[in-house]
């Protein structure tokens, strides 16, 4: 009689270690892995990880676009002098066809004026347009490493906010489950409290952050497109409307779409002849002129900027 109950209480035990092995498969089966005592999600398994690198692009991103804003200040600063050079260069220029100059005054003057135009021919594809600036090679390299990142971050943003938004329907619909709620009893009564369903913790201040980060990234940096000749900004006209607006650094014209025109209330000025303009390269248009109030760009922003506006049969350039 003894060995028939011997055999009985190691049978039983056996099955008892069983069960929570068997448990687990169908938590794993639902997308559940262990962390500590508790079974979470394999999104939010990830999402610390996520969130560290949130905040890694975060930083290089921001420090990548006060790199921008500083050489966007010191390419500003640059063109400012180039004005001014031209504007000295027709003064003086003014001076010798007055005829009051001679002899080494004259002379002067002259290596004065090819000084000035020697610099101001270094440095004339700032003249290209009121955000010429954008096409500086400094400024371009900065760009292009601001919109690598901005990218990078953006995707990232995406994902974990939607991960934050549907975490707590996850687990509701996972609570649901019978098979998941048996699983996690069985496991309870084998190893008590190591049968937790997740979430780890509150992640509202997380989802907070993850808002207030989305809100300003168009807004609080400058993300700026250099593609081949032509750099295109996303921008804010008139506080009204995102847009994109483009500086073709081969032809020194800032061009905006007739949709971004309309949707900004911006006035096309269609009494004066248009400019034949073989837009990048694309067909030839009539593109007429326009004046834009005010742009910002970020925290950069720009005022009665002159533009032509494409034509709506040429927007798909």
């Amino acid at each position: 009689m003894a060995l028939v109950i011997w055999v009985i209480l190691a049978t039983s035990c056996v099955s008892g270690a069983d069960a929570p092995g068997d448990a687990e498969q169908i938590l794993t089966s639902h997308g559940l892995v262990q962390q500590g005592s508790h079974w979470v999600t394999a999104d939010e398994a990830r999402l610390a990880a996520d969130l560290t690198d949130l905040r890694r692009l975060d930083r290089q991103h921001r420090q990548t676009a006060a790199t921008l804003k500083r050489e966007l200040q010191q390419a500003g600063q640059l063109r400012d002098r180039v004005v001014t050079a031209r504007e000295e260069v027709d003064r003086l220029n003014a001076l010798l066809d007055g005829g009051t100059l001679s002899g080494s005054r004259y002379n002067a003057v002259v290596d004065e004026v090819n000084r000035r135009a020697d610099f101001i021919n270094q440095h004339v594809s700032l003249l290209a347009s009121p955000l010429g600036v954008v096409i500086e090679p400094n400024v371009a390299q900065a760009a292009r490493q601001l919109v690598e990142q901005y990218g990078a971050l953006s995707a990232a943003l995406a994902h974990g906010r939607y991960t934050l938004e549907t975490l707590e329907d996850s687990y509701a619909a996972l609570a649901e489950d019978s098979q998941v709620a048996a699983a996690l009893e069985q496991i309870d009564n084998g190893r008590p409290g190591d049968a937790r369903l997740g979430p780890l913790r509150d992640y509202a201040g997380d989802a907070r952050r993850l808002e207030r980060m989305a809100a300003t990234l168009w807004t609080a940096e400058i993300p700026l497109a250099v593609l081949d000749n032509r750099s295109l900004l996303p921008v804010v006209v008139e506080e009204r409307v995102f847009g994109t607006f483009a500086v073709s650094s081969d032809q020194g014209i800032s061009i905006v779409s007739s949709a971004l025109a309309e949707a900004a209330g911006i006035d096309v000025e269609r009494s004066v002849p248009p400019v034949k303009l073989q837009a990048f390269g694309v067909g030839e248009h009539e593109l007429y002129p326009a004046t834009i109030p005010r742009i910002r760009l970020g925290g950069h922003t720009v005022e009665n900027v002159r533009v032509l506006v494409l034509p709506a049969d040429a927007e798909e350039m």
